[in-house]
C-alpha cells in the first residue's frame, strides 16, 4: 500500500509540474524591481518583439523567441499584438508561449489586444500598468499605451472596435519624464501619423500626433520603438530615429515604407546594445520562412541579420 501511495504521489507531482504549472508573474511592476535590483553593466542587451498575435504566429516566435534568448538579454520588451483577440484561451496560449522567458519582460498594449469582451480586464490582470517607466543605465525606458477598446463593435462581428490616440494627460507626463534624461526610448504599439507614413489613420494615431513629435524634438529623444504595421521602417524625425519593428509572428505584411536595409517586409525582432552612455547598437534580425500568410511549405526557418546601425547622443548635443 504505502508502494502504491509513493507511486501515485510521484505521478501525481509529475503531472502538477508538467501540466499544471505554477502561475508566473508577468507584471511590470515586478519586472522593474527584478531589473533595477542590480546595478547595470555595459553592454545593456535587450531584445524587441512586436506583433505575434497568439494562435496565428506561435511556431514562428517561438523560433525567433528562442533565437533573441540565446543572445542573453538583460530583458525583453514587446510592443503589443500579443494575442489575436485578447480572447481568454489566447491569454492561456500567451502564458505558455512567455513561460520560459525568464529576463524581465515589459510590454505594451496593441490593438488587438482589446478586441474580444473583457479583453483590457485580461491584459491588466496579466501585465497591470498601461504606461510605466523605469531607468537602467544611462537611459530612460519610456513604455506608452495607443490603443483603446470602444464600447461599439464591428458590424457582424463580437469584437470591440479600438480607437487610438495618446491622451493629454500622457503627453503632458510624457513631458515631465524627458526632462533631463541623457538617452530616452519610448516604446508604443501604434506610430503617430506623420508626413513619411501614408496617411492611412487606421494604422497610425492623429490625436495629439503633432504634440508627441514636438515634444521628440525639444528633447533629443534617442528612439521611438513602434509595432502594429507588420514591416520594418526606420525614419529619422529631427535628431530622433523612429523605427517600426517588424511582426514577429502575426501573418500578413503592410506596405513598405523605405528600401533596404533602412526597410522591408519579413518576420523578425532587434537586437539593441547600449555600449557606452551615448551609444546604443541596432541588430535587425530577419527570418524568411514564410512565403506568404501561413504557407509554411518544406522550408527551414533562416534567421539572419537583415541590418546592423548605431545610435549616437553624441551628434545630437
Amino acid at each position: 500500500m504505502k508502494k502504491f501511495l509513493g507511486v501515485f504521489a510521484l505521478i501525481l507531482l509529475v503531472f502538477t509540474v508538467l501540466v499544471w504549472p505554477e502561475e508566473k508573474n508577468f507584471s511590470v511592476e515586478t519586472a522593474i524591481a527584478r531589473l533595477t535590483a542590480s546595478s547595470a553593466r555595459y553592454p545593456i542587451s535587450f531584445v524587441i518583439f512586436s506583433d505575434n498575435h497568439c494562435f496565428s504566429g506561435d511556431e514562428i516566435f517561438a523560433e525567433l523567441r528562442d533565437d533573441g534568448l540565446a543572445k542573453k538579454p538583460d530583458f525583453f520588451i514587446h510592443l503589443g499584438d500579443l494575442t489575436d483577440n485578447g480572447a481568454e484561451p489566447e491569454y492561456d496560449g500567451l502564458k505558455k508561449l512567455l513561460r520560459d522567458i525568464e529576463v524581465p519582460f515589459f510590454p505594451v498594449v496593441g490593438n488587438h489586444d482589446l478586441y474580444a469582451d473583457d479583453a483590457p480586464r485580461r491584459y491588466q490582470k496579466m501585465f497591470g500598468k498601461w504606461n510605466y517607466y523605469f531607468d537602467y543605465g544611462p537611459a530612460r525606458f519610456i513604455f506608452l499605451r495607443t490603443a483603446y477598446q470602444l464600447e461599439n463593435k464591428f458590424p457582424g462581428s463580437d469584437n470591440h472596435q479600438v480607437e487610438y490616440y495618446l491622451s493629454d494627460s500622457q503627453i503632458e507626463h510624457l513631458e515631465k519624464l524627458l526632462a533631463g534624461a541623457k538617452m530616452k526610448f519610448i516604446f508604443m504599439h501604434v506610430p503617430p501619423q506623420i508626413d513619411h507614413y501614408p496617411p492611412t489613420t487606421p494604422l497610425n494615431f492623429l490625436d495629439n500626433a503633432d504634440r508627441f513629435m514636438n515634444l521628440l524634438k525639444k528633447y533629443q529623444v534617442t528612439a521611438v520603438f513602434m509595432g502594429h504595421r507588420h514591416i520594418f521602417d526606420r525614419y529619422h524625425y529631427g535628431s530622433t530615429e523612429m523605427i517600426i519593428v517588424p511582426s514577429s509572428g502575426g501573418p500578413g505584411f503592410g506596405k513598405v515604407l523605405a528600401t533596404e536595409p533602412d526597410g522591408g517586409a519579413f518576420f523578425g525582432y532587434l537586437f539593441a546594445q547600449i555600449t557606452s552612455a551615448t551609444s546604443i547598437r541596432i541588430r535587425v534580425i530577419s527570418c524568411r520562412r514564410f512565403a506568404r500568410g501561413y504557407e509554411l511549405g518544406e522550408d527551414q526557418i533562416t534567421i539572419n541579420d537583415f541590418a546592423n546601425f548605431t545610435i549616437s547622443t553624441d551628434a545630437k548635443n
